[in-house]
């Protein structure tokens, strides 16, 4: 179940490239020390800014709540299964995490999800874009009304593990990568982990998705993370098309 939604406009700072600076790799035991380099170059060659959202004590600002703010005419979203209200999930502001992919003239994003984990491939849920400069009032009944403070903590983002799964497949990257190590700050880490430390497997906005399936793709680009949000055993995606402006969601279990 999906809002009635507009096509979002994706910032060109979004997504761009950044050269960052590649970790050494060790040897060690490494099968393929040649095939590994070149695949952790390629895998830390850039970045996207990303947004951990995790949730705080009191909450302050506009979007770092989940009190919903809906304007007065506002119909509180319905589960089709169980017929619960859903809950809001994320409430994202541009100023609080700049590039949000969004309508012309919308600049607040929101997200609700059915309590009671309801639906089969993904959850039962509601999206909606607003204008935070519009009239809007927090809910105030039912259990949206609750106000649990988010944070929004600013982290380069990149690329996950399963980036890798293309270049060479799943049991080139377990056999051939499993004994090399990264140099990092002096010290040998195993090269799993250190990759896991420079992707944001987390709740989040921005970024990179924690798997990736190269079929997620609407027109000619790649599908471009909105939000990631922690559901049943994985994460649901709401991505958005850089070039048609199309919202898409997608679960992905672990």
């Amino acid at each position: 179940m999906e809002g009635m939604l507009e096509k979002v406009e994706v910032p060109a700072g979004f997504g761009s490239a950044v050269e960052a600076v590649v970790p050494e790799l060790l040897p060690g035991e490494c099968t393929n020390i040649e095939g590994a380099t070149e695949a952790w170059k390629n895998l830390q060659s850039e970045f996207r800014p990303a947004f951990k959202i995790v949730e705080v004590g009191t909450p302050t600002g506009l979007s770092r709540s989940r009190q919903a703010l809906v304007p007065p005419d506002f119909e509180w979203p319905i589960c089709r299964e169980c017929g619960s209200e859903l809950v809001l999930k994320h409430q994202i502001h541009r100023q609080d995490a700049p590039g949000l992919p969004a309508p012309a003239g919308k600049d607040l994003f929101l997200a609700f999800l059915c309590p009671e984990d309801c639906g089969e491939e993904e959850p039962e849920h509601f999206l909606t874009f607003l204008d935070s400069r519009s009239e809007l009032r927090p809910a105030t009944e039912g259990p949206h009304a609750e106000p649990i403070g988010l944070q929004f903590e600013p982290f380069r983002d990149h690329p996950g593990i399963s980036e890798l799964q293309p270049i060479a497949g799943t049991d080139w990257i377990a056999v051939g990568l499993a004994d090399c190590e990264l140099l990092e700050n002096g010290k040998p880490v195993p090269f799993l982990d250190g990759i896991d430390q420079h992707h944001l497997n987390s709740e989040k906005t921005g970024g990179y998705v924690s798997w990736v399936q190269w079929a997620w793709r609407c027109c000619s680009s790649a599908l471009m993370p909105v939000t990631q949000i922690e559901w049943a055993e994985g994460y649901w995606y709401v991505m958005a098309c850089p070039d048609c402006g199309k919202l898409h969601t997608e679960y992905q279990g672990t």
